[in-house]
């Protein structure tokens, strides 16, 4: 499956929705995992990974990932996930991590993270987590707060020049069978 954008709306997720679900995210992550590190997909993922990370004691670590041609209202995907290798060499080796990021749309991002990470010897288990997922994404995170059928607007991207925009509803954590 690819994204799928209705083009009915573009959802928006507020800060207060960001930080609630993020919170619960790291109470149901604490639940399922023994997790020794968490990374932030940038630049969507580093503020839940902060908060995350805070909640759970643990250490944060970024990497910059690019999944899409621009930053534009349904942009279309790039042929293969920009990871900052650099970044990626520069994590410590730990047993497990957790990769937050703000969206899983096709899946590509995580799968190309998780995978980096586990070839660069960096962890031996990698749980994922992300804030919404795509209906139409081929790849469920571990973890999502929200699924969703169009564009998401997010506190930290600038307000989109078009669509009609549409608040989300209230996080229902959603997980992929263990």
């Amino acid at each position: 499956m690819t994204r799928i954008f209705e083009a009915g709306h573009i959802w928006q997720v507020t800060d207060q929705q960001v930080d609630a679900a993020s919170d619960e995210l790291a109470t149901r992550s604490s639940r399922r995992w023994s997790v020794d590190g968490v990374i932030g997909v940038g630049r969507g993922g580093v503020r839940s990974a902060r908060r995350i990370a805070a909640r759970l004691a643990l250490p944060v670590y970024t990497v910059h990932a690019r999944a899409n041609r621009t930053e534009a209202v349904r942009s279309a995907a790039l042929a293969s996930v920009e990871i900052c290798e650099p970044e990626l060499l520069e994590l410590p080796a730990l047993s497990t991590y957790l990769v937050v990021d703000d969206i899983c749309g096709s899946g590509n991002t995580l799968a190309a993270v998780k995978e980096a990470i586990l070839a660069a010897d960096k962890a031996t288990h990698v749980h994922t987590v992300t804030l919404c997922k795509n209906a139409g994404s081929a790849i469920d995170p571990d973890l999502w707060a929200w699924t969703v059928n169009d564009w998401v607007w997010f506190p930290w991207e600038p307000r989109p020049r078009e669509g009609h925009i549409q608040q989300i509803g209230t996080a229902m954590i959603h997980g992929r069978s263990a």
